[in-house]
């Protein structure tokens, strides 16, 4: 029987990685609205998207790393195609609403030579401490992209290694992570780390231990599931995570290290019919802009309410957080469907244009 893992398109997986950006999105909303956190454990979303990120990073790429069909500048390449254009977009907004901060002269405004310090970190996807004094955190203009770092970085390194590992070697990576991960989060209290660099060790455990959990289902693919198709339901008491309390630092854990994969195998072996499949897919391509894209419009957003209502413009929270969500989830769909996508596919034809080139000079 064919195995179910290695289907060509899995539909759930979009369909869970844009629930997880969602619930990200949602608990970030909550919290700037003062309304408290509606979804106290949507952190570790980001554990999830690690663990897809591994799985389907592994899944599309390391065949061809392994035996020579793709060098790691083309590898390079493709992860800058995926996600520079809606990073660029978020530090875009980013940007303008502390650009007009300083236009305004608003108390808690940057210099211009505070910002435009903040360039060479933003462009490289690094860490930026001394933006933390007027930018709230270390990824001032696009919040979220503390993640996309290790996603951008250690892919890279991934790319360079990890497919001539063996897949034994590859264990004892997860179990040393993991290690360091339950070291970490013991220490801060949470495993909500990686987004500045107090936790920025505990933030790479967390990467190095889901995203190469993923790699190995991908590579136990065929061992793990040959049976029929699973049903969708049968992974959905994982997203009970957003009901982590925040310092529930062994149920976390437990949630990333056992649920999570249990519900990628899941999903991976699950069939999409009917009108969930271009449902999940919609939402599978909207969640990395939904992800990227909520913090700045959230900053925006509150600002617009603060000069148009003044003083009473923290009076009215629901009326805020559906604003802004709405602002975010429009703003994530004209980002994907009318930039993202269509800049993305002109950049790979370009790309694979450029090695034809150069495969046919040679």
């Amino acid at each position: 029987m064919r195995n179910r893992i290695a289907g060509d398109h899995l539909k759930a997986l979009d369909g869970a990685r844009g629930i997880a950006a969602l619930a990200v999105m949602l608990y970030h909303v909550s919290s700037a609205a003062g309304s408290g956190a509606w979804l106290s454990g949507a952190f570790l979303a980001v554990d999830f998207f690690f663990l897809l990120s591994g799985f389907v990073v592994a899944r599309s790429y390391e065949a061809r790393l392994r035996d020579g069909g793709m060098t790691l500048r083309s590898f390079v390449w493709t992860r800058v195609v995926r996600l520079y254009p809606l990073y660029i977009a978020a530090s875009v907004i980013g940007l303008t609403y502390f650009s007009t901060k300083i236009v305004l002269g608003t108390p808690d405004a940057p210099t211009i030579r505070e910002l435009a310090a903040t360039f060479p970190g933003a462009i490289t996807l690094l860490h930026q401490p001394n933006a933390i004094s007027w930018g709230f955190v270390e990824f001032p203009f696009a919040p979220s992209a503390w993640s996309l770092s290790f996603e951008f970085w250690f892919t890279i390194i991934y790319a360079a290694i990890v497919p001539k590992l063996s897949t034994r070697a590859l264990s004892g990576i997860a179990i040393i992570a993991f290690a360091l991960l339950s070291q970490q989060a013991n220490l801060v209290g949470s495993i909500d780390m990686g987004y500045d660099r107090r936790t920025l060790v505990g933030g790479v455990a967390r990467f190095w231990f889901s995203f190469t959990l993923g790699v190995i289902i991908h590579r136990l693919g065929h061992l793990i599931l040959q049976q029929r198709p699973l049903s969708l339901v049968l992974g959905v008491p994982a997203f009970a995570f957003v009901a982590i309390p925040h310092d529930a630092v062994g149920l976390g854990l437990a949630w990333i290290s056992l649920v999570f994969p249990a519900a990628l195998i899941v999903g991976a072996a699950s069939e999409c019919r009917g009108w969930t499949a271009p449902t999940l897919d919609h939402l599978g391509r909207l969640s990395y802009a939904i992800y990227i894209l909520h913090a700045p419009i959230i900053l925006f957003t509150f600002a617009i309410f603060k000069v148009a209502l003044g003083d009473a413009w923290n009076s009215n929270p629901i009326l805020l957080a559906t604003s802004t969500i709405v602002a975010a989830l429009v703003a994530s769909a004209v980002a994907t469907y009318l930039f993202d996508e269509p800049l993305r596919a002109y950049l790979r034809k370009r790309g694979s244009h450029r090695i034809l080139v150069k495969v046919a000079k040679n």
